[in-house]
């Protein structure tokens, strides 16, 4: 394949009617070589469907198509998705669903059932993110009843620094912790600019993700919900700042598994390593759960 240059993709885009649309975050990545490194990791060898969310004008999606495995794009903008057909229509592996791949409350409920139909072998997501709703997908991809194998993504160089943070870390937050908690986590490039039309005005990164064989969260969703609580006051300590936001039950069991595991609440949520977040999510779940979702306003 040759480097798809701007003028190039300009000229198939106006057969088109199609100029980058600022609202959805399009910039399109060009240079073969990271387009190349999306598709390098070993164990999408394994997968036998790979979810592509955000394929603009198909510089992906034909490596993806090209590999034979059974590809499902998910594209929003109605011209692009014409593009698309023409480009990919006759592929027996690829399927197209112009939508948006998120809806109230998490993943478009008819993504996730064509996934559904191919649940029985491994999975991928393979993309070069949207900006606007990249963070979310990673989230609500890895909240779905099978988790894919592999997730190797184009995300924001900030958002790629966020997902392998470790304890401690400026960049370690709640993101950090719902993916490493199901994936291992590896930045696999930096990604300039210039490698893209329009250029973005930050720096990406192409993040692989694979699955934990050890992964053991017993209640994903409250898990979810613990976690996020504890990160939104990250400066103030565990009592303070989440302890102080549950109802009386709640925080009594939540004291019961501090004390139980050792963790000190005069730490902060910044503090505690992917296995304390675990440990203390399963045991809440032991003591019989309780959802931080409906943790008290303030």
């Amino acid at each position: 394949m040759t480097d798809p240059q701007p003028e190039s993709l300009v000229k198939r885009l106006a057969r088109y009617g199609i100029h980058p649309a600022k609202p959805y975050g399009q910039h399109f990545l060009l240079d073969r070589h990271y387009l190349g490194k999306l598709i390098e990791p070993p164990e999408l060898a394994e997968v036998r469907t790979i979810l592509e969310v955000g394929p603009g004008p198909g510089n992906l999606t034909e490596l993806l198509v090209n590999t034979g495995t059974n590809v499902i794009s998910v594209e929003i903008d109605e011209r692009f998705a014409r593009l698309l057909t023409d480009r990919f229509g006759q592929a027996a592996n690829f399927r197209l669903f112009q939508g948006d791949i998120l809806a109230k409350g998490g993943l478009n409920p008819e993504v996730t059932a064509l996934l559904r139909e191919r649940w029985d072998r491994p999975w991928a997501l393979v993309s070069n993110l949207p900006y606007q709703v990249g963070t979310v997908v990673i989230v609500e991809v890895l909240h779905l009843p099978v988790r894919p194998a592999v997730v190797c993504v184009m995300v924001q160089r900030e958002v790629a620094a966020r997902l392998a943070a470790k304890a401690g870390g400026k960049d370690y937050s709640a993101l950090s912790v719902l993916a490493q908690a199901y994936m291992e986590v590896r930045r696999l490039a930096v990604v300039p600019p210039g490698a893209f039309w329009p250029p973005p005005k930050v720096d990406s990164a192409i993040v692989k993700m694979t699955a934990r064989p050890e992964a053991a969260v017993r209640d994903p969703a409250g898990f979810r919900d613990m976690v996020n609580l504890m990160f939104q006051h990250r400066r103030k300590t565990l009592r303070s700042g989440f302890l102080g936001r549950l109802g009386t039950d709640l925080r009594r069991r939540y004291e019961q598994a501090f004390e139980e595991m050792g963790i000190d609440p005069a730490k902060r949520a910044e503090q505690l390593d992917i296995y304390d977040f675990i440990g203390l999510g399963n045991r809440i779940a032991a003591l019989g759960g309780g959802g931080c979702s409906d943790a008290e306003p303030q």
